[in-house]
């Protein structure tokens, strides 16, 4: 669905860039960057298990990681452009 948005040049330029680094258009890198901020989704509940499961090696490192990434945030409200 065509929509229309007003970005702040210097914004523009790093959108154009970021979408031409990874072969898109601009219209296609929006809905992407979108989707992913829509559905932040955030690890799977067994995410974590399954790295255990992977190397018995892994186990103290998956802690470490799983204390340091803390609890998942979100944001209220859309930032400020």
């Amino acid at each position: 669905m065509p929509i229309s948005i007003h970005l702040p040049a210097e914004l523009l330029t790093q959108v154009d860039q970021r979408a031409r680094s990874l072969g898109l258009s601009r219209s296609g890198y929006i809905a992407l960057a979108l989707r992913r901020d829509a559905d932040p989704g955030g690890w799977s509940p067994g995410f974590f298990d399954a790295l255990r499961k992977v190397d018995a090696e892994l186990v103290d490192d998956v802690g470490t990681l799983e204390k340091s990434l803390g609890p998942r945030k979100s944001r209220k409200a859309a930032p400020k452009l």
